[in-house]
């Protein structure tokens, strides 16, 4: 009887899948982001991926930081808020800085990639 229990609850957990949607530059995922209170996946990546696409266009230095707003670590790109790094947003074993650390690195990384790709010595 227990086991049956446990085993039933294991499966409507699993059944309950996050929804998430994927942060891109010039169509490389980066990572996904989940939802966030009021705030759905598909929306956090829509304003995140418009910033993106902004900031890549411009040859123009791009500054990627952490600040810490209500205890969560927050990415800015130029000053402009990206998002919020929340704790459905982590992997197991990794806090929300650390998350975010490696998102950062991701973002500049992509950034760069893109506006080296738009250069005419590229070509």
């Amino acid at each position: 009887m227990i086991i049956g229990c446990l085993l039933t609850t294991e499966m409507s957990v699993q059944a309950q899948s996050i929804s998430t949607d994927v942060i891109s530059v010039d169509g490389r995922k980066l990572f996904e982001v989940s939802e966030a209170g009021q705030f759905s996946a598909e929306s956090r990546a829509a304003d995140a991926n418009l910033i993106l696409r902004e900031v890549v266009r411009f040859p123009d230095p791009v500054k990627v930081e952490i600040v810490e707003i209500n205890q969560l670590p927050v990415i800015l790109v130029n000053s402009r808020h990206l998002l919020t790094v929340t704790q459905e947003d982590t992997f197991t074993g990794r806090t929300k800085q650390e998350q975010a650390k490696i998102w950062v690195q991701r973002i500049r990384e992509a950034v760069q990639q893109g506006q080296e790709e738009r250069r005419l010595s590229y070509f």
